[in-house]
C-alpha cells in the first residue's frame, strides 16, 4: 500500500508504519567445539523474500552489529529462503557462510550458528 505524504505539510498527528507480522534471525559465533565466541564485527545476512501480491520476490541483504558473538537480525518474513550468513571479525577473521531456513511463522526467532575459523600461528 502507498499513501502521498507531503514534506511542506506534515500531519499534525503521528504518522504510523506498520511492519507485516515478522520473524527474527540470530547469529551466533561459534568455535570448532560449538562454544560461543565473545568478539565483535559485523553480520551479513541474505535471504530471498517470500513473493509479494504479484507473485515477485528480491534477494534481501542486512548487515548487523555483531556484540559478544551476537547479531539479531529483527522483521524478517516467515518464508525467507534460503538465509545465508556469515561474520566478519575486527580482527579480519572471517566465518564462511551458512545456509539454513529462515522463520517458519510469526515471532519464531532463528539461531544461526557461524563457525569460526582457528587462527594459523
Amino acid at each position: 500500500m502507498e499513501a502521498p505524504l507531503d514534506l511542506l505539510r506534515l500531519p499534525r498527528d503521528p504518522v504510523a508504519l506498520l511492519a507485516p507480522p515478522s520473524g527474527a534471525v540470530e547469529v551466533v559465533v561459534t568455535d570448532v567445539a560449538g562454544r560461543r565466541v565473545p568478539l565483535s564485527g559485523t553480520a551479513n545476512l541474505s535471504w530471498i523474500a517470500p513473493p509479494d501480491v504479484d507473485g515477485l520476490s528480491a534477494t534481501l541483504h542486512a548487515t548487523a552489529p555483531v556484540r559478544d558473538g551476537r547479531a539479531r537480525f529483527g522483521a524478517v518474513l516467515p518464508g525467507a529462503a534460503p538465509l545465508r550468513a556469515r561474520v566478519v571479525a575486527v580482527d579480519g577473521r572471517t566465518t564462511p557462510w551458512v545456509t539454513a531456513t529462515g522463520p517458519s511463522g510469526p515471532g519464531e526467532t532463528v539461531v544461526l550458528r557461524v563457525p569460526l575459523p582457528v587462527a594459523r600461528r
